[in-house]
C-alpha cells in the first residue's frame, strides 16, 4: 500500500459523463490519510444527466467506486456505490468503463404514408404525365403547350397546370378521383374546364378560362376567377360550392341553383347577369357595379345577399319572402327568412 506521505499528494481523476455526451476529467481535491481534507464522497458532482465514477453508471445517475478504493476515498458512496441524487435519467443511457453509448431516436415522421398501391395505380394510369406520390401531374405550364387540351386519367387524383396560351382545347378532369386545376395567363384554358365526381379546385388566373367552368358533378367545389377570367360563367352542382370572382370576372354569372350550400363573392363589375342560389344556404356579396342582374334567392331556405344600396343589384334581387327584402338585398334574419332544418 502507498505510504501516507505519498497518498497526501495523490490526486484522483474521475471520468465524467454528462447528459449531452461530453466526456472530460475533473480533478478531485487531495485526500489525506485521515480524511480531514477529503471531499470526494459518493460519486462526485452530478451533472444534468448524472456522472459516473470508476465503477460505471446506473440508470438513475452515478454509481460509487464499487469498492475499488479504500473507504476513506469512497466517502459516502461506500463499497457498493451510491446513486447520485442530482443526476437525471438519460433516455439514451450511458455505459460505464467501456465508454459512453448515446442513442437518439429523433423525431418520428407523423405524416401519413402514401399507400404503395396508390402510387402504383398512379404510375400505371399517368402515362402522359408524372406522379407526385399518388397524384398524376400534367404540366402544360410552358406557354402555348398542350394545344389540343388535356385529359386526366381515370381513377387517380389529378393536378393540371396550364400556362399562357396553353390548353386551348377542353380541360377534362371528369374521370379523376379529384381535380386541382390551375390556368394561368391570357388565353390559358380557352375551352371548357370540367371536374369529375371528387373534390374540385380550380384557379383561373389572369384572362383565362374562357369556356364554362363546370363542377356540377363534384363532391365539393372551389373556384377562383381573377379579374376578367371565367367570362362564360361558373356552374356548381348539388354539393357545397364556393366561388370568388375578381373585378369584371364571371360575366356569364354563377349558377348555384342546385347547391346545398353556396358562397359567392363578386368583385367590382363582376357577375353582371347575377347569381342564382339553390335550395340550401346561400350567401352572396356583390361589390360596386356587380350583380346587375340581381341575386335569385327564391328557392333558398336561407339567403343573405348583400349589394350596395340603390343599385340594380338590390332592385333585381328576389328574396325568399317579401319580408326578407332589405335596402341591401336579402336577409336571413327572422323566422320566415330562415327555413333551413
Amino acid at each position: 500500500m502507498a505510504a501516507p506521505a505519498a497518498m497526501a499528494r495523490r490526486y484522483l481523476l474521475v471520468l465524467v459523463f454528462t447528459a449531452c455526451g461530453r466526456i472530460g476529467y475533473e480533478e478531485i481535491e487531495r485526500v489525506t490519510p485521515h480524511g480531514t481534507d477529503a471531499s470526494f464522497g459518493g460519486a462526485g458532482r452530478a451533472e444534468s444527466g448524472g456522472s459516473i465514477g470508476l465503477g460505471g453508471m446506473t440508470n438513475g445517475g452515478a454509481s460509487g467506486m464499487d469498492g475499488a478504493l479504500p473507504d476513506a476515498l469512497a466517502g459516502g458512496g461506500g463499497r457498493g456505490g451510491a446513486s447520485s441524487t442530482g443526476g437525471a435519467p438519460d433516455t439514451g443511457g450511458a455505459s460505464g468503463a467501456s465508454g459512453a453509448t448515446v442513442t437518439d431516436s429523433g423525431s418520428r415522421d407523423s405524416a401519413a404514408q402514401i399507400p404503395d398501391a396508390a402510387i402504383a395505380a398512379c404510375k400505371a394510369a399517368c402515362t402522359a404525365g408524372t406522379c407526385d406520390g399518388a397524384v398524376c401531374v400534367l404540366d402544360c405550364s410552358t406557354a402555348s403547350s398542350c394545344p389540343r387540351g388535356i385529359t386526366c386519367p381515370i381513377g387517380v387524383p389529378c393536378r393540371i397546370s396550364c400556362g399562357t396560351g396553353s390548353c386551348k382545347g377542353p380541360v377534362d378532369c371528369r374521370g379523376a378521383s379529384s381535380c386541382d386545376i390551375t390556368c394561368s395567363g391570357t388565353g390559358s384554358c380557352a375551352n371548357d374546364v370540367t371536374c369529375g365526381s371528387g373534390q374540385c379546385v380550380i384557379h383561373c388566373n389572369g384572362a383565362s378560362c374562357n369556356g364554362r367552368v363546370d363542377c356540377s358533378a363534384s363532391s365539393s367545389c372551389s373556384v377562383t376567377c381573377d379579374a376578367t377570367a371565367c367570362p362564360t360563367g361558373v356552374r356548381c352542382g348539388t354539393a357545397p360550392c364556393s366561388v370568388q370572382c375578381g373585378a369584371s370576372a364571371c360575366s356569364g354569372g354563377v349558377d348555384c341553383s342546385q347547391s346545398s350550400s353556396c358562397a359567392v363573392n363578386c368583385g367590382p363589375n363582376a357577375c353582371p347577369i347575377g347569381v342564382t342560389c339553390g335550395p340550401g344556404r346561400c350567401s352572396v356579396t356583390c361589390e360596386s357595379g356587380a350583380c346587375k342582374g340581381g341575386v335569385d334567392c327564391v328557392a333558398s331556405c336561407l339567403c343573405d345577399a348583400t349589394c350596395l344600396p340603390g343599385t340594380s343589384c338590390v332592385a333585381n334581387s328576389t328574396c325568399r319572402a317579401v319580408a326578407c327584402k332589405t335596402t341591401t338585398g336579402c336577409t336571413s334574419a327572422g323566422a320566415v327568412c330562415n327555413a333551413c332544418p
